[in-house]
């Protein structure tokens, strides 16, 4: 591992200072997401400050799955703007505890950083102070059980699977692949395990 540049030690104190501040829920971009649901909400109660546009009265989910921070935030931006229109808008997240997942890869995990991505997306959401959903809660007691025939696929067999009408082999494709940092699946022995897992 290369040693610390001296002349970059005021990066890396601001960078350990952000990462504490994520950790107790006071990370600087959260602050900013708090700052402004505060004044969405003052100008949603205010009349003078009503949204122009009649109010839409459809439900929006936002899917922010993953704590790509800028993902996040701009995701949490677009959903204040529709709730100014008149959306009621929630975010649809992860909720971790996945056997394998695209926020990491091959050189990073297992273990997968549910801890931290879990975290970091929830106070997102929270911080915007909109409601969240994790997919995780919908599959509990769901699990259609064992399904042996992937177990004799290949990575080129694996594409063409569907389920009830959707290509999951096709759509498994672009995590597997970022997961191996791969650009060809059928390169890397890992793809037929990984592609099953996701």
């Amino acid at each position: 591992m290369p040693l610390p540049k001296k002349d970059r030690l005021a990066e890396y104190v601001a960078k350990a200072a952000e990462a504490v501040q994520r950790e107790v829920n006071s990370a600087p971009e959260h602050r900013q997401a708090a700052q402004l649901a505060r004044s969405v909400a003052a100008r949603l109660d205010d009349p003078q400050g009503a949204p122009a546009l009649p109010a839409l009265g459809r439900r929006v989910l936002m899917l922010s799955p993953r704590d790509w921070a800028y993902h996040s935030t701009v995701d949490g931006v677009i959903a204040s703007a529709l709730r100014l229109r008149g959306a009621d808008v929630a975010f649809v997240t992860c909720g971790g505890g996945l056997e394998v997942c695209d926020r990491a890869n091959v050189t990073e995990a297992p273990p997968m950083p549910c801890r931290t991505c879990t975290k970091y997306v929830d106070n997102t959401a929270d911080a915007f102070g909109f409601e969240r959903f994790p997919i995780r809660a919908g599959w509990a007691g769901v699990d259609d059980g064992e399904w042996p025939e992937l177990d004799t696929l290949s990575s080129s067999e694996l594409v063409d699977v569907t389920y009830d009408g959707i290509p999951v082999g096709r759509l498994m494709q672009i995590p597997s692949k970022w997961f191996l940092l791969a650009s060809r699946s059928d390169w890397d022995p890992l793809s037929p395990q990984m592609t099953r897992r996701f």
